[in-house]
């Protein structure tokens, strides 16, 4: 276990919870600005984002995996000659 002091006179457990501190602020701020700037700018530009993805049938599980090996894949991996 750890008790020294840091330079700024603070214990570890005193440093951790000015850490949980500043960043319970920063991910309160990120939330706020995601669900109140973002999401509805998004929205009017006609773009939604789902809160969960659908789930798909079992039976288009192959189709997809084809299609992306077949047309995805090769346009984000360019075949050299």
């Amino acid at each position: 276990m750890v008790v020294e002091l840091s330079l700024d006179g603070l214990t570890p457990a005193e440093q951790l919870a000015a850490i949980r501190k500043a960043v319970s602020k920063l991910l309160a701020e990120a939330r706020d600005c995601y669900q109140d700037d973002l999401l509805p700018t998004l929205a009017e530009a006609g773009i939604h984002i789902l809160a969960e993805p659908r789930p798909g049938p079992s039976a288009n599980r192959p189709t997809s995996r084809n299609n992306f090996a077949q047309v995805v894949f090769p346009v984000l991996t360019p075949l050299a000659f």
